[in-house]
């Protein structure tokens, strides 16, 4: 099956353990040997018009690592190589689970005494043994009535939980007895497409909903997808399956990642859009993750999960394992400072201030914005800077929009560039 929902945990001695799942078993990396924690779950691959397509959430308490699938009963992982059964529930099914303060919570479960579905319960205190609420112990549970639809993801934020529907968020909070955990709604307007949707980075919390990608810190929000991120959203996600879409955080370059499933895919995640809430820029990479462990901490790189079962430890080396990595940094259409002329680029200036391996350099052109672009031959760029002739190149022609691509495709590659100057002359002018 497809990897789908991970997470990590160092546990007292220091170990750092891996946690993940497809649609028939869960694992178990100690940073030498993959274990198979538990077997005989029944997830289904892809989404349907009754059912998301089944994912695992982990979540740590103290040493254990609590799992479930929302199809099957739910496991423990304490020790050892196998994860056991829970001792006795009120639920067999929960969609989610998380922990605050010395509690464990599920999410979207099956109690049949509730409407599950909308429903958050939670353990005794520092038990995750025991559910089942008495006089005598802090177990309890609870109904989200205002929201629209089940409960689809929940997150931690800051000191509480954001639980999601489809278009509303809600704030469950640690009160101590003898409520325990009561919530308040937080906002309208935003919501969730899939378990794994939601990620909290830099005191924000972000997510995905059918309506686009936003940010909150929990008293607003705004959309932030733009246009053209939009318009590519649009074009290519297959919304079929999109309770397959994967967010995580990574600090490192100080990006939120979205994982979404495309038709070119065949409905699996095709593509990773990355937001960096630094300089509130996207990045659209070409690589597609299926599940990822959602902050970094455990692991001092981001731990990612491909569709073909590969585990990736992300921002590491400069290659893809052995193979060399293709990498390119494109302009937008540069009209340089006037839309109607018409240009003709003789040469191009680098300022390469670091470069190892083979780097490279084209010119493009457009007459109109909807034309394909007519690049040059790619030149090669050395570490000073120097002029490269492009002019008469590959199919370089003169045009009124210009775009210029460096790239690598070779082993161990890595550059920097600080900037770039265009030598040419116009050749004429476009009356509008």
């Amino acid at each position: 099956g497809v990897i789908r929902g991970m997470n990590a945990l160092q546990d007292s001695a220091g170990t750092q353990r891996l946690f993940f799942g497809d649609q028939a078993n869960a694992f178990m990396w100690d940073g030498a040997t993959v274990s198979t924690i538990a077997t005989g779950f029944t997830g289904q691959q892809d989404e349907t018009s009754n059912n998301a397509a089944t994912s695992f959430s982990f979540a740590r308490f103290g040493d254990f690592m609590l799992l479930t699938n929302g199809k099957d009963a739910p496991r423990v992982w304490k020790t050892g190589a196998t994860a056991s059964s829970f001792p006795s529930l009120p639920f067999s099914t929960a969609e989610i689970f998380l922990t605050l303060g010395p509690h464990c919570l599920a999410f979207n479960t099956n109690n049949g005494s509730l409407n599950g579905s909308i429903s958050y319960e939670w353990s005794d205190e520092d038990d995750s043994d025991d559910w089942t609420p008495t006089a005598t112990n802090a177990a309890g549970n609870q109904q989200i009535r205002g929201i629209d639809g089940e409960i689809i993801a929940a997150v931690n934020f800051g000191s509480g939980i954001v639980v999601a529907g489809k278009d509303s968020t809600f704030l469950v909070s640690y009160a101590g007895a003898p409520f325990y955990f009561p919530y308040r709604p937080l906002l309208r307007g935003i919501g969730a497409c899939g378990k794994h949707a939601m990620v909290q980075a830099n005191r924000y919390l972000y997510g995905m909903s059918k309506a686009g990608i936003w940010q909150t810190d929990g008293s607003g929000y705004r959309y932030i997808d733009t246009p053209a991120i939009r318009q590519l959203i649009t074009d290519e996600i297959d919304t079929s399956q999109l309770t397959k879409v994967v967010a995580w955080h990574d600090d490192e370059f100080s990006m939120v990642n979205f994982s979404i499933p495309t038709t070119a895919a065949s409905g699996e995640v095709g593509k990773t859009l990355g937001y960096n809430y630094v300089n509130q820029t996207w990045t659209v990479a070409t690589y597609a993750r299926s599940a990822a462990v959602p902050q970094q901490g455990v692991f001092d790189q981001p731990f990612t999960a491909a569709v073909d079962r590969k585990i990736a430890r992300q921002n590491t080396g400069l290659d893809e394992h052995t193979a060399a990595i293709a990498a390119s940094v494109t302009t937008k259409p540069l009209d340089l400072g006037d839309p109607n002329a018409i240009k003709v680029i003789d040469a191009i200036m680098v300022n390469l201030r670091r470069s190892a391996g083979t780097v490279r350099a084209r010119i493009g052109s457009q007459k109109d914005l909807t034309d394909a672009v007519s690049f040059s031959e790619y030149v090669t760029l050395s570490e000073k800077s120097d002029f490269n002739f492009l002019r008469g190149s590959g199919a370089l022609q003169a045009g009124r929009f210009i775009t210029v691509e460096f790239s690598s495709a070779s082993v161990s590659a890595a550059w920097a560039i600080s900037g770039f100057d265009l030598f040419g002359s116009k050749t004429g002018q476009v009356v509008t």
